[in-house]
């Protein structure tokens, strides 16, 4: 698994596998009163699929839906 940093966007990267395009991780930072949380949003084809703990678990989560 390969992460490619975005030209258009901060804090986003495109996930490839062997060659092939899985989507994108972007990461988001989630303030609350007691300080930030960061969070890692993975998308595919423009469609929001849920928030990870790491850039890692997004990533795992395209390239290997459950």
């Amino acid at each position: 698994m390969t992460f490619t940093k975005s030209q258009n966007q901060e804090n986003a990267y495109y996930v490839s596998s062997q060659g092939k395009l899985f989507g994108k991780v972007k990461k988001v930072e989630r303030w609350v009163v007691r300080g930030g949380r960061i969070e890692w949003e993975a998308y595919h084809a423009g469609k929001y699929l849920g928030s990870f703990g790491t850039r890692n678990d997004a990533g795992a989560f395209l390239v290997n839906p459950a």
